[in-house]
This record gives C-alpha cells, structure tokens and sequence, in this order.
C-alpha cells in the first residue's frame, strides 16, 4: 500500500518540460512571499502540486522563428546574392516571417 501511494505521489509531482518550452512555476506558500522560477526543458518536481499553493502560472513557447532577409532594393533581382557594402546605408533590407 506505501509503495501504491508513492507511485501515486511521484505520478503527480513529476512534470516534463518540452524542448521548445519554458514554464514559469509560482509558489504561494502562506507566511512568504510569492516565488516565480522558469522551469528549462526536461524533468523536474512539483514538490506541492496544489493550485493555489505551487502550480503552473504560464507556458512560453521559446522556439525560434525563421525570417527572410533580403538585402538590397534591385527590381530585375531582388535578393540577389551579390557583394553587399554595409557601409552603403541607402541599401534597404526588407524582412518577412516564413
């Protein structure tokens, strides 16, 4: 029966974190102050899985996102992989979220 209610306990306190996620943990215990931690992916422990005492708060997607960068402004070739001078501050760079 002990071993069936530690398995129950670690079943409820055990969280995995994803890899494109952050978690942010919030631990109100009464008597101190409210505690924020960022959980990085993998294992961890929820030591007091109760909600309004330690619990969840919000889950942050952190995975990266993939633009487009074309340098230059040529209407015949747009984004064409040429020499560019950085110094040339005339030069327009336009961006776009693929």
């Amino acid at each position: 029966m002990i071993i069936g209610i530690v398995v129950i306990y670690l079943s409820a306190v055990i969280r995995y974190v994803p890899p494109p996620f952050e978690w942010v943990i919030e631990e109100n215990f009464p008597g101190s102050d409210t505690v924020k931690k960022i959980w990085k992916p993998g294992l961890h422990l929820l030591w007091f899985p109760i909600k309004p005492f330690m619990f969840v708060r919000n889950k942050l997607y952190c995975a990266d996102k993939k633009i487009l960068i074309t340098i230059g402004v040529a209407d015949e070739n747009p984004g064409d992989a040429s020499l560019v001078e950085f110094k040339d501050t005339s030069a327009g760079v336009r961006t776009q979220a693929i």
